[in-house]
């Protein structure tokens, strides 16, 4: 059984995605865009163990933007998410009564077939 495969044999659901639309830059200031979509992905979501190497060693407190840390998954699937970047905001994700944000995706290619890694942590306010 390759990879993914597994991802879909080992698969712990059916998670729901919000994704906004692309933002603007307005005076140097970021303005969210206020439209979303919502779509369907299956994935597997297990405990992310080794931290450090999982998020590529970065600061996982962003003070800054008044975001906090305080319990990050990981997540595999067949569909690509988008973390931050300075004109987007992450995806969002369903996982029971909670919401957790993409905060790193990470692509991995396997002889031309493609899943993505991804770390999630979940949402607890500050910019979204």
């Amino acid at each position: 059984m390759s990879l993914l495969d597994s991802i879909t044999f080992l698969a712990t659901g059916t998670y729901t995605v919000t994704r906004r639309g692309v933002g603007t830059v307005v005076d140097s200031i970021y303005v969210p865009n206020p439209t979303t979509s919502t779509f369907d992905i299956v994935a597997s979501v297990q405990p992310a163990r080794g931290l450090p190497r999982v998020t590529g060693g970065r600061d996982m407190l962003s003070d800054e933007q008044n975001q906090h840390v305080v319990e990050v998954l990981a997540l595999w699937t067949l569909t690509e998410l988008f973390e931050r970047t300075p004109t987007n905001d992450p995806d969002e994700i369903a996982i029971g009564s909670k919401t957790y944000t993409v905060i790193r995706t990470e692509r991995w290619d396997l002889s031309g077939r493609v899943h993505f890694m991804c770390v999630i942590s979940l949402k607890t306010g500050g910019a979204s």
